[in-house]
């Protein structure tokens, strides 16, 4: 009774198939069709899938935990030639500025850094001010980095009214207050064990011009 129930079975799967394949006959031996046999291979071709997307999986988990692993707080101080320049009137001083920054991963970080422009006597300034900034970096190599800073900053002018310059219309170029401005910097950096160096030339479009030379060092967090 069983056989014969075996090869109705073994029939009606042979059937089915070539219903989807008429040009494929299935032979059946013993009552057992061959497409019993095929399906320790469906089973062994399901596993390898489930083996490569394990793998797959891993090695995306992998990444992402190397990839991360540049990220994290630092913190540092600098010191700058900060050189002024307003209706073709040129100063130049030296200056000091405290960063803090935030290391998405090697390419990406985001910088804020509070900074004075010095006491440019020649235009009849001085100010504080602060800046954020994204920077763009690219490892070429273990420890030197290049990159490119792009934000914004707010300078606190105090202006000498008596030394100040003055426009075309005979006013005040300069005058208190908030200026606020972009920036655009490059430079490169070095890391030496928690420690990162930097050497960095910034331009920033306020009311007077400024460009800045400065070296930084940074401790990561």
């Amino acid at each position: 009774m069983k056989r014969i129930i075996a090869v109705t079975i073994a029939t009606l799967l042979s059937s089915r198939k070539k219903n989807r394949q008429p040009s494929k006959n299935l032979p059946t031996e013993g009552g057992f069709s061959y497409k019993t046999l095929a399906q320790p291979c469906r089973q062994v071709n399901t596993t390898n899938r489930f083996i490569n997307l394990g793998l797959s999986m891993f090695m995306s988990i992998s990444c992402s935990v190397a990839f991360a692993d540049d990220n994290g707080l630092y913190a540092g101080i600098g010191l700058a030639n900060v050189k002024a320049s307003e209706q073709n009137i040129e100063s130049s001083k030296t200056a000091f500025r405290f960063i803090g920054g935030y290391s998405l991963n090697k390419y990406i970080a985001a910088e804020v850094a509070l900074f004075n422009v010095g006491e440019q006597k020649k235009i009849g300034m001085k100010g504080n001010g602060y800046s954020l900034s994204v920077l763009a970096q690219y490892p070429v190599s273990d420890q030197f980095k290049v990159f490119v800073e792009l934000g914004g900053m707010i300078v606190d002018l105090e202006v000498d009214e008596g030394r100040t310059t003055v426009n075309a219309k005979g006013e005040d170029s300069l005058s208190d207050g908030r200026d606020p401005g972009s920036l655009l910097a490059f430079g490169v950096t070095y890391d030496l064990n928690a420690w990162t160096f930097a050497l960095k030339s910034t331009s920033a479009d306020t009311d007077a011009d400024l460009n800045i030379i400065s070296l930084n060092a940074y401790y990561n967090f």
